[in-house]
């Protein structure tokens, strides 16, 4: 599966802010149990609009798009116990995505 945002030919950056805003708090909600990716992206409800996916659905991306604000978070998630499960490792205040404190996703 290829992913790639409609910008990427222009150089355009893909914009994670709304994914990890969400990912970070269902995380929150979420505590020590943690969650999946697949857990976070089914409640996403993401418009991939941005996104074009050969032959990927918008299930593919919505999981896609969550993978990528994981790894965006870094450090400040972990694995939570269970197989491929990921919970906070700080305060929802205290996260920061590019050194911008976040705000919760409603």
């Amino acid at each position: 599966m290829v992913v790639v945002h409609r910008g990427a030919d222009r150089g355009d950056a893909l914009d994670f802010l709304m994914p990890i805003r969400h990912v970070a708090t269902q995380l929150e909600a979420a505590g020590v149990r943690g969650l999946t990716v697949a857990e976070s992206a089914d409640s996403y409800g993401a418009s991939n609009g941005d996104l074009t996916h050969g032959g990927a659905s918008d299930a593919e991306a919505s999981r896609f798009l969550i993978d990528r604000a994981l790894s965006a978070l870094g450090e400040q998630v972990c694995h939570a116990q269970g197989a491929g499960r990921y919970r906070l490792v700080v305060p929802f205040d205290e996260l920061r995505y590019e050194g911008n404190e976040l705000h919760r996703y409603s």
